[in-house]
């Protein structure tokens, strides 16, 4: 298993609801039917936001399952998860992992733990992974990149201090699956590896970056104080084709031959910052020792949802021969990735950010722009409170393209 969802798929009482009725692409757990994804606890914190959680820094997964609020807070009506990740230990080693697969598939971490003198051990995580296909699909890839280092340092004997940091980044060809015949009630019967997105414009990238402080105190062997601290930013962006049959994003659609690639867009940013303190005291004789936790806990969260628009929304595809590798009538919203802006232009086509690299035309005129700054007013608020800009830059032939919806790019100047 290489990801916490995989992981999930195996637990009995869970279900992942990953794009389905709008939900957005991530680890969407439920956890006896109900939403679980505020539910989710890394070493004892709350760990918000729809993001991919990977496995190579996980020590193990917890699954509480039922109402759980006097454990968990807030929330918790089906369950909680709880993971563990890798901390220091005693003894020093190195482990790398080396897995090949099908499909170009290529892994590789490492797990080294070491001391440094009396007081100090470390650990270290890293990870490779490398999917050019999936096995059975068509154009579906996926890329993973991260680390973790923990560092613990006991100065004095009953008190030992901990700072880890770690940081994860995705980036892949999302798969929503294949056309769905409602009045036959199952998916057509077409073949399997057939892949209804678009690859010059469907992507799927996760960002994770946490820093988190422990200290850990014991006053007697009966009584510990245990204080935590996080920090972190998680983002979550995508544009994912749902195959259908809407003539609306597809005017001109033929139903019986023809399939819709309708484009479902994302771009979430997740800011929190979270602290804890528990104090444990056991007491009473041994045949009835009782166990005492006064606990505080504060968080703040900040959630960014935005929308990207994208023209033309529909691409058309032959319901039994789709062409995954179509960029839509003279468009490619083919995108870097690894680096650079987020949307490249390719020769002869309308490429994002509002750039034209056609006829030579250098500066798109900007319409409709929607931005944060007092200098532009009604910006469309979110049920966050905070405003979701979008820019929609008009090319030299008149003809919408796409723009990035974080930033305004360059060429995006106001008029």
């Amino acid at each position: 298993m290489t990801s916490v969802k995989e992981a999930f798929r195996l637990q009995p009482g869970i279900t992942l609801g990953t794009g389905e009725g709008g939900n957005a692409f991530g680890d969407r757990i439920f956890v006896r039917g109900y939403d679980a994804r505020n539910d989710v606890y890394i070493d004892g914190l709350r760990d918000p936001g729809v993001v991919s959680r990977e496995t190579f820094a996980v020590e193990r997964i917890e699954v509480l399952h039922g109402p759980s609020s006097t454990l968990g807070g807030r929330g918790t009506t089906g369950g909680a998860v709880r993971i563990v990740t890798k901390m220091p230990a005693s003894e020093s080693f190195v482990s790398p992992d080396v897995s090949l697969g099908s499909g170009n598939t290529v892994r590789a971490t490492v797990d080294a733990n070491g001391t440094v003198g009396e007081h100090v051990r470390v650990r270290v995580n890293a990870l490779g992974h490398r999917a050019d296909e999936v096995p059975g699909r068509d154009a579906v890839a996926d890329d993973r990149r991260g680390g973790a280092v923990a560092a613990t340092f006991s100065p004095f004997e009953r008190t030992t201090f901990t700072v880890d940091h770690y940081g994860l980044k995705t980036d892949g060809i999302p798969d929503w699956g294949h056309p769905y015949d409602s009045g036959g009630n199952r998916p057509y019967p077409v073949d399997r590896d057939n892949f209804y997105g678009v690859v010059d414009r469907d992507f799927h990238e996760t960002s994770a970056r946490t820093t988190t402080a422990y200290v850990e105190h014991e006053f007697s062997d009966a009584l510990r104080l245990d204080v935590q601290f996080r920090r972190g930013v998680t983002t979550n962006s995508y544009i994912v084709s749902a195959p259908g049959f809407s003539t609306r994003s597809c005017p001109g659609l033929d139903p019986s031959r023809q399939v819709c690639a309708s484009a479902k867009t994302r771009d979430q940013e997740n800011d929190f910052t979270g602290g804890q303190a528990n104090l444990v005291g056991t007491f009473g004789p041994n045949r009835a020792r009782h166990t005492l936790v006064a606990g505080l806990e504060s968080s703040a969260e900040a959630v960014d949802v935005r929308r990207p628009s994208v023209q033309p929304r529909g691409v058309i595809h032959d319901l039994a021969a789709p062409n995954p590798r179509l960029a839509g009538p003279g468009r490619s919203c083919r995108r870097h990735r690894h680096s650079g802006p987020r949307w490249t232009p390719q020769p002869s086509t309308y490429s994002t950010p509002c750039a034209s690299a056609t006829g030579g035309a250098s500066r798109p005129a900007c319409a409709a722009m929607r931005t944060r700054s007092p200098r532009y007013p009604a910006p469309r608020t979110t049920r966050h409170g905070r405003s979701s800009p979008q820019w929609t830059a008009i090319s030299p032939t008149g003809m919408p393209a796409l723009c990035s919806s974080r930033a305004p790019p360059a060429a995006c100047t106001p008029p």
